[in-house]
């Protein structure tokens, strides 16, 4: 299962660098390729021939599972989608750790039975499975990681969520986040951030990240350009940020680079 997911995953990233001819483009010297695409991608160029355009379109949808106890519509939908239009990811939201890992266990093989491709499963877990589920393993959020300063424990910590996170079946965390929290009107970073110095931030995202690597989930570092200084819910609103590129590259960059798990 885990070479299927690899696959899977090289295949989605090819589409979305521009392969979606299932040919690819001659190579930019300037732009360093990600290090997935540095092997051998013979495998996921012949996936991708194969498949059509509805397929390829298809399998970069992320749709939303729901899975409380007792509630089967948003199973239902989604077992559609991926029967009928070949839907290829999911995202895990509200339920319990029992349910959820049930309904990603059948919906996978209901995939797999589909396409002949593995499902690609997330969950918004920030500080652990417990983000979504009221069962699920929970960890300090952000802030409080990045008062103690500890690397080696924000990996410890991180490696225990995605255990968690494999054990469910989810193999993507959309996770760490490494916004700056440099406004203190924000309403919807807060604690959620490791702080206010960006290059600090980058150190400790990255840490998170390398804990999520150690135990096989993909790290997802957010939010880009950044919520630190909006002053608006982005759930609810549109925020507009004031200020200019030079603001923009001091406060952000650093984080989101720093983050970057090929430093690790």
């Amino acid at each position: 299962m885990a070479d299927l997911f690899r696959l899977l995953f090289l295949s989605l990233s090819l589409v979305t660098t521009g392969c979606l001819s299932g040919h690819s483009s001659p190579p930019d010297s300037t732009i360093q390729s990600p290090e997935f695409l540095l092997g051998d991608t013979a495998l996921a160029m012949r996936t991708l021939d194969g498949m059509s355009m509805s397929q390829r379109l298809a399998q970069l949808m992320m749709v939303p599972l729901y899975s409380r106890p007792g509630e089967t519509t948003s199973f239902r939908e989604v077992s559609a989608w991926i029967e009928e239009h070949g839907v290829g990811g999911i995202i895990a939201m509200q339920g319990d750790k029992a349910t959820t890992r049930a309904n990603i266990g059948y919906l996978d093989s209901l995939a797999m039975a589909s396409s002949g491709l593995p499902l690609l499963t997330a969950m918004d877990a920030e500080w652990g499975s417990a983000m979504r589920l009221p069962d699920g393993l929970g960890f300090p959020k952000a802030m409080a990681l990045g008062a103690i300063e500890d690397l080696d424990l924000i990996r410890t910590s991180a490696t225990h969520a995605g255990q968690e996170l494999v054990d469910l079946g989810i193999y993507m965390d959309f996770a760490p986040v490494v916004d700056v929290n440099s406004n203190p009107a924000n309403p919807v970073i807060g604690n959620r951030s490791f702080g206010s110095n960006p290059t600090r931030v980058g150190e400790l995202g990255l840490a998170w990240a390398q804990g999520l690597r150690a135990s096989g989930v993909l790290a997802v570092a957010k939010h880009f350009p950044g919520h630190g200084d909006a002053d608006l819910d982005s759930h609810l609103a549109l925020p507009l940020i004031q200020s200019d590129s030079v603001h923009a590259g001091q406060r952000r960059t650093p984080s989101i680079s720093g983050a970057n798990p090929r430093r690790g």
